[in-house]
C-alpha cells in the first residue's frame, strides 16, 4: 500500500495593525473637519473612512484650507466638537427684534411643551416668520425643560437653506444651546449601524415637513427613527413642525400621526398607518397607487365640501384641545395676488406640439436622455415639456416688459432643460441679467445677486425655504433692493403644496408680490393648471388660510370670483392691439395694455375683506376679492371718478377663454364688452361695438 502524502498548510501571513480609524491629536493639536468639495485639492488633509469626511491635524489650519473649514451649526462642526470635546462660538450677525407674532407663536410653543405634549404644528402663513417663532419658541421650551440640543432638519437646496438658518439663529440669538442643521441629505449620518439614533436630541424642528409626507421616501423613514415616533410621548423629543403646506389632504400628514394618537390617547404604533385610521374615524380617503399612500376617494374628489370638511376636521383636532397644539396666522398684508395668463398657440406651434418626441426633440437640439419612447405619465410629460419649451419664447418677452418698468421679475419653473435654460439664455440674449437658481453652482451667490439688484431677474425651481422678497433684510445689517416683485409660473404644476410655497418666496415680510400663472390653452398645462389651483386651495385650507377663489365648482378653468389682471407685451402684439383700440390704456415704454376685471369674474358676495383697489398706470395688481376690481377711471377718456364694476353683468358662467378668442381678442387686449358696458353707465360710447362673429360658448369650446 503506497504511503499517503502529506501537505503542510502554510500559515497566512499576520497582517500588521491597522491605522486608527478616528485621528488622535497631539499635544496642543486639534482635529478639524473639512467640507472639501468632489475632486478638489486638500493639501495637508487626510480622508479619514470612519469619519467619511477629511480631516486636519494641528494647531493652527493653514490658510490655504480655511475654505474648507466647518461651519457654525454644520454636521462637521458637531463631529468637530465632540472630538476634540470643547464648544466652539455660534455665529453672528445684525440682531433682529421679534414681532409680537413670531412671540405669541414662541408663548404658545412653549405652553404645549410644558403641558406634556408631543409637538406643535407651527402653520402660519409664507413669509410671517415661522422661522423666528421657531427659534425663539424651542429656546423657550429648552429652558422649561432643561435640555440643551437641538436638530432642525431643512428642505433642499441646502446651500440656502442651511445658509438661511444659520443666518436667523444669528439674528434671533442660539442662547448658548448646541444646535445642529441637517438637509433630508444627511439624515442618514445620524443613525449608527443598527438603525437607531446615534443622538438623543432635547428638542426637534422640522421646517418644510411636507417633505416628509411620503411613508416609502427613505428620507421619511430615518425622519421618524430620528424623531422616534414609535417611542411614548416621555421617550421621545418635542418636535415643533414648521410648514404653511401639511399635505393635499389628511392623508399626507403622516409626521404628525404620533402627535394624532396623542391627542386621542392612543399608543402611537396604532397611527403608524395614518390612512387607515382616518378612514376609520369616517374620513374620505382611499388607498392610493403606491404602497403607504393615501387619496381622497371618489365621492370626495368630485366634492371641494367633503374636502373642506375632512380638513377642516383634522384641524380642529389640534385646535381644540386644551392647550392647542397648532397656530396657524393669515398674512397681516394679505393674500398673494394670482391670476391666469393663457397663451394660444399658432398653427406653428400647435403642429409643434402633435409632434412625435424624437422629432421635436431634434427640431429643438435637445440632447438625448434615455429612450425617446414615453406611455402613460411619461408621455404627459413629454407634452408638458414640449408646451414648456414652446411658450418660452413668450415668457421672455414678458418678462422684458416688466423688467423695462422697474420691476424685479421671478419666473419659477419645473424642468430645467425645457423651461428653465431657454428662459433664461432668451433673456440674457436681451442683455438681462438672470440668477439661475437651478442645478449645480453657487444658488447662495447668485440669490444674493438678485436680491441686491445686480441680476432683475431670477430663473428658479426651488419651492420653499428661500427668501426673494424686496427689501429683505440681510444678516450683516443692510437691505435688499426695494424694486416691486413680479412672480410668473412659467410652468403650471401639479402640487398645490409647491404653488403655495413657491407664491410665499417673495410675497412675504410685509412685502406684497403678485403672481401670474402662464399656459397655454386647450394643452395638457390648462388641465395641469386646473388640479393645481384646486389643490391649492384644499392645501390653504388645511391650515385654515385664505382659500384662494380661482376655481370653484364651474365650468371655467378659473373662478367666478376672480379678480383679474393681464399684460399684453411684445412690438407685434402691441402694435396690433393699438390699431384695433387705439383709446385704451398703455404703458408710454412698452405699449402695454391693462385690464382690471374681465366679463367672467362672476356674481358678487359679501366679502368684506375686498375693499376699493385702484389700479394705477403701471399696471400694479388689484388684491384678490370675492366680487369686484377697482379700476381707475382716469386711465379711462379722462374720467375721473372711481368705479366698481360688478363682475357678474356680463354672464360668467360661460367659458372665458374660448368666447374671447371666438372674438379674436388677444392675450391681455381690453374686452370690448366691457368697455361698452362702462361707456354705457358714462352715457358715451366711444368704442364701436364689434361684429358678432361667434357662436355660442357651448360650441365655442
Amino acid at each position: 500500500m503506497a504511503a499517503r502524502k502529506t501537505t503542510q498548510r502554510r500559515s497566512k501571513p499576520r497582517r500588521a495593525s491597522a491605522a486608527p480609524l478616528i485621528p488622535t491629536p497631539g499635544h496642543g493639536e486639534q482635529i478639524w473637519i473639512l467640507d472639501v468639495p468632489y475632486r478638489a485639492s486638500a493639501p495637508g488633509a487626510k480622508y479619514y473612512k470612519a469619519l467619511k469626511a477629511y480631516a486636519y491635524i494641528g494647531a493652527q489650519l493653514p490658510d490655504e484650507l480655511t475654505v474648507y473649514a466647518s461651519k457654525p451649526y454644520s454636521y462637521s462642526r458637531w463631529v468637530e466638537e465632540d472630538l476634540n470635546g470643547v464648544r466652539q462660538p455660534g455665529a453672528t450677525g445684525f440682531h433682529k427684534i421679534p414681532r409680537p407674532e413670531q412671540v405669541d407663536a414662541a408663548k404658545a410653543i412653549a405652553t404645549a411643551f410644558h403641558h406634556g405634549k408631543r409637538g406643535f404644528l407651527l402653520a402660519d402663513e409664507p413669509g410671517v416668520g415661522k422661522t423666528g417663532s421657531a427659534i425663539i419658541g424651542a429656546k423657550a421650551a429648552l429652558k422649561l425643560g432643561g435640555g440643551d440640543t437641538v436638530l432642525i432638519t431643512v428642505d433642499r437646496p441646502a446651500q440656502i437653506t442651511i445658509a438661511a438658518w444659520r443666518d436667523a439663529l444669528a439674528a434671533f440669538g442660539d442662547g448658548g444651546y448646541r444646535w445642529l442643521i441637517i438637509s433630508p441629505d444627511q439624515l442618514k449620518k445620524l443613525l449608527g449601524r443598527n438603525g437607531q439614533p446615534k443622538y438623543s436630541f432635547s428638542l426637534i424642528i422640522n421646517d418644510e415637513a411636507q417633505q416628509f409626507r411620503h411613508l416609502t421616501a427613505q428620507r421619511t423613514q430615518y425622519q421618524r427613527r430620528i424623531n422616534r415616533l414609535s417611542a411614548t410621548p416621555e421617550k421621545a423629543p418635542f418636535v415643533i413642525t414648521v410648514t404653511a403646506t401639511p399635505g393635499h389632504h389628511p392623508g399626507e400628514y403622516t409626521y404628525l400621526s404620533s402627535l394624532f394618537a396623542q391627542l386621542h390617547d392612543d399608543p402611537p404604533g396604532e397611527w403608524a398607518d395614518l390612512g387607515k385610521k382616518l378612514v376609520e374615524r369616517g374620513l374620505p380617503l382611499a388607498p392610493g397607487w403606491d404602497k403607504g399612500k393615501w387619496d381622497w376617494n371618489d365621492q370626495a374628489k368630485g366634492s371641494q365640501r367633503l374636502q373642506h370638511q375632512a380638513v377642516t376636521r383634522v384641524r380642529k383636532w389640534m385646535t381644540d384641545c386644551d392647550p392647542p397644539v397648532m397656530v396657524h396666522r393669515d398674512a397681516p398684508w394679505g393674500a398673494p395676488p394670482i391670476d391666469g395668463l393663457p397663451l394660444d398657440f399658432t398653427a406653428t406651434q400647435w403642429a409643434a406640439y402633435q409632434q412625435d418626441w424624437s422629432e421635436f426633440r431634434s427640431a429643438m437640439r435637445i440632447a438625448r436622455q434615455g429612450n425617446d419612447t414615453a406611455r402613460g405619465r411619461a408621455a404627459l410629460m413629454r407634452f408638458r415639456q414640449k408646451a414648456g419649451m414652446l411658450r418660452a419664447p413668450q415668457t421672455a418677452e414678458l418678462v422684458a416688459a416688466h423688467v423695462e418698468r422697474g420691476y424685479q421679475v421671478l419666473v419659477a419653473v419645473e424642468l430645467v432643460t425645457t423651461a428653465a435654460d431657454p428662459v433664461a439664455n432668451l433673456l440674457e440674449e436681451q442683455g438681462i441679467g438672470v440668477s439661475r437658481i437651478f442645478g449645480g453652482g453657487d444658488l447662495e451667490t447668485e440669490r444674493i445677486r438678485f436680491q441686491r439688484g445686480h441680476n432683475p431677474v431670477v430663473v428658479f425651481n426651488t419651492a420653499s425655504a428661500i427668501n426673494l422678497q424686496a427689501s429683505e433684510l440681510m444678516v450683516d445689517g443692510s437691505r435688499a433692493s426695494s424694486a416691486r416683485r413680479i412672480g410668473f409660473f412659467h410652468q403650471p404644476r401639479y402640487s398645490g403644496i409647491a404653488a403655495r410655497q413657491t407664491m410665499g418666496r417673495a410675497h412675504r415680510d410685509g412685502q406684497v408680490c403678485s403672481w401670474s400663472l402662464l399656459f397655454a390653452a386647450g394643452t395638457v398645462e390648462e388641465q395641469a393648471a386646473r388640479i393645481m389651483i384646486n389643490r391649492l386651495m384644499v392645501t390653504s385650507a388645511s391650515c385654515g388660510g385664505y382659500v384662494y377663489p380661482l376655481a370653484l365648482d364651474c365650468r371655467s378653468p378659473w373662478s367666478r370670483h376672480h379678480s383679474y389682471s393681464k399684460m399684453l407685451s411684445g412690438s407685434q402684439s402691441a402694435s396690433n392691439s393699438r390699431a384695433r383700440f387705439p383709446n385704451a390704456p398703455r404703458s408710454p415704454s412698452t405699449g402695454v395694455l391693462t385690464v382690471g376685471c374681465p366679463p367672467w369674474c362672476g356674481p358678487p358676495s359679501n366679502d368684506t375683506r375686498m375693499g376699493r383697489y385702484p389700479m394705477s398706470g403701471s399696471a400694479t395688481r388689484p388684491r384678490i376679492g370675492r366680487e369686484f376690481a377697482a379700476v381707475n377711471l382716469d386711465r379711462f377718456e379722462g374720467g375721473g371718478e372711481t368705479a366698481m364694476v360688478n363682475a357678474c353683468a356680463a354672464g360668467g358662467w360661460s367659458w372665458a377663454h374660448p368666447g374671447r378668442r371666438a372674438l379674436g381678442i388677444g392675450l391681455g387686449e381690453v374686452d370690448p364688452r366691457v368697455e361698452r358696458r362702462r361707456d354705457r353707465r358714462r352715457g358715451s360710447s366711444p368704442v364701436p361695438p364689434r361684429p358678432v362673429t361667434h357662436c355660442s360658448s357651448k360650441s365655442s369650446r
